[in-house]
């Protein structure tokens, strides 16, 4: 199950990287490679779904932003709720 959680951390990364190399994505969506590398390290998930709707939908108007805030909500539970798990599961 562990092995589940870390690959399921790294995958939005690993696209995410090889779509920021391989293409001008990226770069398209997102003015200036700091917020792209900050993206890449702390909300995968959300720069990953910005930058796909953003390419596919030409912009990101209507549902794509709940596409983008569902991510988003997914890298803040990814974020903050291992910590709230490890709290109830080691204080007794």
């Amino acid at each position: 199950m562990c092995c589940l959680v870390v690959l399921g951390a790294f995958i939005p990364r690993v696209v995410l990287f090889f779509i920021w190399i391989l293409t001008d994505w990226v770069g398209q969506a997102i003015n200036g490679w700091i917020w792209a590398l900050l993206g890449l390290i702390f909300l995968p998930f959300t720069t990953l779904a910005y930058v796909l709707c953003y390419h596919y939908g030409r912009g990101v108007h209507g549902f794509e932003w709940f596409i983008v805030g569902l991510c988003f909500v997914l890298d803040l539970a990814s974020l903050f709720g291992g910590s709230r798990e490890a709290r109830t599961k080691y204080a007794s």
